[in-house]
C-alpha cells in the first residue's frame, strides 16, 4: 500500500512509511510522557520512550514501561528492550539518557511514586538494569526539569530543578537547582547546589558540557510568588577542575526558547525562532564570549521561511550546527544549517533533511551532530490520537 500524501494521517500502522531516506525504527504505543536520545562516543544512535510496543493505551494513561532502543555500528537497529521502572507505583517518569560508551547507557529518573521523590540511575545494556539512588528527595514536592550530559574524561553531569512544597496553589513554588556529577570509576560526588533557594525556574534550564570538561548552566528565574514575571536570565559555569563561577546575568531580550551550546572555545550560543519577537522570517542567535568581555548581542539572521522551532545539534568542523524547523501551514520540513563559533560569523544554508508535507509532524524531536558532519535527526509522529499509535523514525544525513 502505498504512503497518503499527507505522510500517513489516515494510514494503518502497518502501511505508514516514514519519508524518503529514513528509517522507521518502531511502532508503538505511547502517551508522550517520556522520549529522549543521544549520540554516543561511537557514533551510535539512542534513544528512550515510555510507552508499549503492542497494548494500545487506555484513556488518560501514563505509561509504566519504558523501553531503550540503539543502533548497531551497522546502522541497524535492535529490537527495543524493556527497562525495570524504579518503583511500578510511579505516576509520572523524566528521562535523561547519556550514551557513556559503546556498551552502557545511563538512565536518570524521577519517581513520583516514592513519598518525597527518588533520582535514580540505571545501566541499560551492559548490567542487569538494576537501579542505584543518587538522590532521595527529601521535603522537595517534585523535581521539575532534569538534564544529564556526558563529560571530558568518562564524567557524568545531571542537574536537577526541584521544587519545594507550597501550601498556597495561588504561589508558584521555590526551586533549588542541583549539580551531580560522576567520575569515571562511578563515584557519585557530593551534591551542590548551584542555583540557590528562593527562585521559580521558569523553563529547563540550559545545561551543556564542552570537549574541556567545562559546564555551561543557564537559567530563567522568577520570584515565586509572581505570576507572569518576564523572568531574569543567568549562568553560571564550572570549569574541569570543579570551580563554579559567579552568576552572571544575561539581557532581558535573550530567549531561553530555542536551543542552547558552549562551543570548543567556550564561547556561549543561545538561538531562538524570531517569531519570538515578532519577526518570523529568522533566526535569532546571542552569542557571549568565554571572558564575557565584550557583553554579548543578538544576530537576526534571514531564513527563506517561517522558523517555528530550533535544536542545537552540536560543533562540527569549528561550526556550530543548527537544525530548524521551518514552513508553513500545511506541514513543516526540516534543515540543517552551521554557523562560525565568532561574533558575527555568517549563517550558510544547509540541506533539507526532511522536506515539507511527507510526514507526520513530530510529537517529539531531537537532533544530533557527529564528529564526521553526519546529522542524526530522531523523531516520535503520533498518527492517531484515538489509539495513541506512533512512529519512531531516523534520518543520517551528511553536512
Amino acid at each position: 500500500m502505498e504512503t497518503p500524501a499527507d505522510g500517513g494521517l489516515d494510514a494503518a500502522p502497518d502501511s505508514w512509511r516514514p519519508p524518503a531516506g529514513a528509517e522507521l525504527v518502531a511502532t508503538l504505543h505511547f502517551s508522550g510522557a517520556a522520549f529522549t536520545g543521544d549520540l554516543a562516543a561511537d557514533g551510535r544512535v539512542h534513544v528512550v520512550y515510555a510507552g508499549d510496543p503492542s497494548e494500545p493505551a487506555p484513556p488518560n494513561a501514563v505509561w509504566h514501561s519504558l523501553y531503550h532502543i540503539a543502533n548497531t555500528a551497522s546502522g541497524a537497529w535492535g529490537p527495543p528492550q524493556l527497562l525495570p521502572v524504579h518503583n511500578g507505583d510511579s505516576r509520572e517518569l523524566t528521562v535523561a539518557l547519556v550514551g557513556a560508551d559503546a556498551s552502557t547507557v545511563w538512565l536518570f529518573s524521577n519517581d513520583f511514586g516514592a513519598p518525597a521523590g527518588v533520582l535514580a540511575t540505571a545501566c541499560a545494556e551492559s548490567c542487569d538494569g538494576d537501579w542505584q539512588t543518587i538522590f532521595e528527595g527529601t521535603g522537595f514536592h517534585e523535581l521539575r526539569f532534569l538534564e544529564a550530559r556526558r563529560g571530558a574524561e568518562g564524567m557524568l553531569h545531571v542537574v536537577a530543578t526541584l521544587a519545594l512544597p507550597t501550601a498556597d496553589p495561588e504561589v508558584l513554588p521555590e526551586d533549588r537547582i542541583v549539580h551531580f556529577a560522576r567520575t569515571a570509576d562511578g563515584v557519585w560526588l557530593p551534591a551542590e547546589d548551584v542555583g540557590g533557594v528562593g527562585l521559580h525556574v521558569l523553563y529547563p534550564p540550559v545545561v551543556e558540557v564542552n570537549a574541556t570538561g567545562t559546564l555551561w548552566l543557564f537559567w530563567v528565574e522568577c520570584a515565586p510568588s509572581t505570576y507572569g514575571c518576564p523572568g531574569r536570565r543567568f549562568e553560571r559555569v564550572r570549569d574541569a577542575a570543579g570551580n563554579w563561577s559567579a552568576p552572571y546575568e544575561y539581557p532581558a531580550n535573550v530567549r531561553p526558547l530555542g536551543g542552547g551550546h558552549l562551543d570548543p572555545e567556550g564561547g556561549r550560543h543561545l538561538v531562538w525562532p524570531g517569531y519570538l519577537d515578532g519577526d518570523p522570517g529568522t533566526i535569532h542567535h546571542y552569542y557571549l564570549a568565554p571572558a564575557l568581555d565584550p557583553p554579548g548581542s543578538i544576530t537576526a539572521v534571514p531564513v527563506a521561511q517561517a522558523v517555528w522551532s530550533t535544536i542545537v545539534a552540536g560543533d562540527w568542523n569549528s561550526q556550530v550546527v543548527l537544525v530548524v524547523e521551518t514552513g508553513e501551514e500545511g506541514g513543516a520540513e526540516y534543515e540543517a544549517a552551521t554557523l562560525g563559533v565568532g561574533p558575527g560569523d555568517s549563517w550558510a544554508r544547509g540541506r533539507t533533511l526532511v522536506p515539507r508535507g511527507v510526514w507526520v509532524p513530530p510529537t517529539r524531536w531531537e537532533a544530533y551532530v557527529a564528529p564526521t558532519g553526519t546529522i542524526h535527526l530522531v523523531w516520535l509522529s503520533q498518527w492517531a490520537l484515538d489509539s495513541s499509535v506512533g512512529h519512531l523514525c531516523h534520518l543520517a544525513s551528511a553536512l
